[in-house]
C-alpha cells in the first residue's frame, strides 16, 4: 500500500461520503435543537442542509474535477429546495411525483442524445495505426460486436469499455477499464482500426487518440483506500 497524505485521502472518491455524513449530523443536530427551542432559523437551516445532503448523494468526488461541475450540483440543490417546499405545502407524495417526473424527463433527454448523436466521422493516423470512428445510435438494426485480424479491428455499435476489454485480451495487458472512464456515458461507437505494424503495441496510440478526442479520461486512483 502506498503512502498518502491526509489531503490526498480527503480529496479521494470518498470525499462526498464525508460531506454527506457531516450534513446528516448537522441536520439531526438542528432537528433536535428545533424540538427543544422552536426557532424558525433552525427550521430554515434544516431545509438548507436537507437540500445540501440531497445534492451530495447524487455525486461523487470525481464529478468535481472541473469548474462547470458546479452547475449540475446547483440544479440538484435547487430541485431539493423545490421538493422540500412541495412537501411542506402539499405533502410528501406530491414531492415524490415531482422527482419521478424529473427523472423521466432526464431519461428521455439522455435517450434522444444517445439515439441521435453527431454522426460525423473522425480519423487519426500514425506509423502504427489508422483509426476511423463515428458515434452510433443506441438502438439500431445493424450488426454489433468486434472482429479482429492481423491487419484491422472492426468494432460496430460498441462502448469504449467494450473496446478496452477487447484490446486488453488481444495484447494481454492490465485492465485499462480500471484506469480510464468513458466521458460520453452509454454512448456507442463504430471503429475501423487499421494496423500498419502488428508487431508493435497498438493499444497505446488508440488510448492517446481517445484521450485527445476527450472520449476517455483517467480515473482517480483510490485503489488503496
Amino acid at each position: 500500500m502506498g503512502k498518502h497524505n491526509f489531503a490526498t485521502h480527503f480529496c479521494s472518491i470518498n470525499f462526498t461520503h464525508y460531506l454527506s455524513i457531516t450534513s446528516l449530523i448537522l441536520l439531526y443536530g438542528f432537528l433536535v435543537l428545533n424540538i427543544f427551542f422552536k426557532n424558525e432559523n433552525f427550521e430554515n437551516i434544516q431545509i438548507i442542509l436537507s437540500s445540501v445532503l440531497f445534492s451530495f448523494i447524487h455525486f461523487k468526488a470525481s464529478d468535481f474535477n472541473q469548474l462547470f461541475s458546479i452547475y449540475p450540483i446547483m440544479i440538484i440543490f435547487s430541485l431539493g429546495l423545490i421538493a422540500i417546499w412541495i412537501t411542506l405545502n402539499f405533502g410528501l407524495l406530491k414531492a415524490i411525483y415531482l422527482h419521478a417526473i424529473w427523472n423521466l424527463c432526464i431519461m428521455f433527454l439522455v435517450f434522444i442524445a444517445l439515439q441521435y448523436p453527431d454522426l460525423n466521422k473522425k480519423q487519426f493516423e500514425n506509423e502504427i495505426v489508422k483509426i476511423e470512428f463515428e458515434r452510433s445510435p443506441l438502438i439500431n438494426n445493424g450488426e454489433n460486436g468486434i472482429s479482429y485480424s492481423r491487419s484491422k479491428i472492426i468494432a460496430k455499435s460498441v462502448t469504449l469499455h467494450n473496446l478496452l476489454d477487447f484490446l486488453n485480451q488481444v495484447e494481454k495487458e492490465k485492465n485499462s477499464n480500471q484506469e480510464y472512464y468513458q466521458t460520453e456515458v452509454f454512448m456507442k461507437y463504430n471503429f475501423q482500426i487499421y494496423l500498419k505494424d502488428s508487431t508493435k503495441n497498438f493499444s497505446q496510440p488508440i488510448f492517446k487518440f481517445l484521450q485527445k478526442e476527450k472520449l476517455l479520461k483517467i480515473k482517480y486512483n483510490n485503489s488503496n483506500y
